[in-house]
């Protein structure tokens, strides 16, 4: 394990159960085995793990956002309006708990932060009764880190839901807010088939050569009360779909294809759990482990 600090570090590394005991031989029959490792460091940039002679990158900064949802209150973390969400990324983007109501926040009925069933430690849930008018959902105020202009990006979550259609897990940008400069979404039933996971990125190839859009959507409901892991990404100008590890490629007809050349560099603030301008497409269920990577 190598671990890259800013200056004045201060670090402790443990390795927890599940996790075997150094120098065990590893069971041929097994396909994977549980490595649990907690660091505890307030200067960390980079943490690489080898194993038999390869390294393997889990941290740096291309990370951009991690959201653990674990309401940690060693990091200010609790239930209020005015306490953040955690950025454990080396950027530290912070978002706030909020809920949209028509008019503007109310501090109450936010979304929440809990600890049964959910995958890793904490998770955040979210509860509306109509996802076009009122609901619950995490600000992150725009900064331009968040716009991945021209490089490959990835966004990855976990994700819970029974039932759901025309709901946003995570976007920066729509129609009214990126000005003619691009977005990129996840979501739930956007497409007029409910419970089906999609994404969609919209792209800036060029004043003349206008925009492109690339939309892809699961075939399979995953709206099923188990969690999934849900990765939307855009590699080398192809976008790619991947729920529980399996590549979905299925197309949505009229949306564009999985080709999505050009930049992504709007001025609109990033949301979890509805629309980004937060009065819309509001998310019934949880959400664990927001990730967001590229490489700037």
């Amino acid at each position: 394990m190598c671990i890259r600090d800013r200056p004045i570090p201060s670090k402790r590394i443990n390795f927890t159960k599940p996790t075997v005991d150094n120098g065990t031989q590893l069971p041929t029959d097994k396909s994977d085995i549980v490595i649990n490792i907690s660091v505890t460091d307030y200067n960390l940039s980079e943490i690489t793990f080898n194993l038999d002679g390869t390294n393997y990158t889990f941290y740096n900064e291309s990370l951009v956002l991690y959201y653990s949802f674990d309401n940690n209150s060693e990091l200010g973390e609790c239930t209020n309006w005015d306490c953040p969400v955690y950025d454990l990324s080396p950027h530290k983007i912070h978002g706030n708990l909020s809920n949209r109501s028509g008019a503007g926040p109310v501090e109450s009925n936010l979304p929440h932060f809990i600890t049964a069933h959910c995958p890793f430690g904490g998770c955040v849930n979210f509860s509306t009764t109509d996802s076009d008018a009122n609901g619950q959902s995490i600000m992150i105020n725009h900064t331009e880190i968040l716009n991945p202009q021209a490089n490959d990006f990835a966004m990855m979550f976990w994700f819970n839901c029974t039932s759901a259609l025309d709901t946003d897990i995570s976007r920066k940008g729509s129609t009214n807010t990126h000005h003619g400069l691009g977005w990129y979404k996840m979501e739930i039933g956007g497409y007029g088939e409910a419970n089906k996971l999609s994404l969609q990125f919209r792209t800036n190839i060029s004043p003349s050569a206008g925009f492109d859009v690339c939309t892809l959507q699961s075939n399979t409901d995953f709206c099923d009360g188990k969690w999934h892991f849900g990765l939307g990404q855009r590699v080398s100008g192809t976008a790619e779909l991947w729920v529980d590890g399996i590549q979905r490629t299925d197309y949505t007809v009229g949306e564009g294809d999985s080709t999505c050349v050009g930049t992504i560099n709007n001025t609109a603030n990033l949301t979890i759990g509805s629309k980004d301008t937060q009065d819309d497409d509001f998310f019934n269920g949880s959400i664990d482990e927001r990730k967001f990577f590229y490489h700037p």
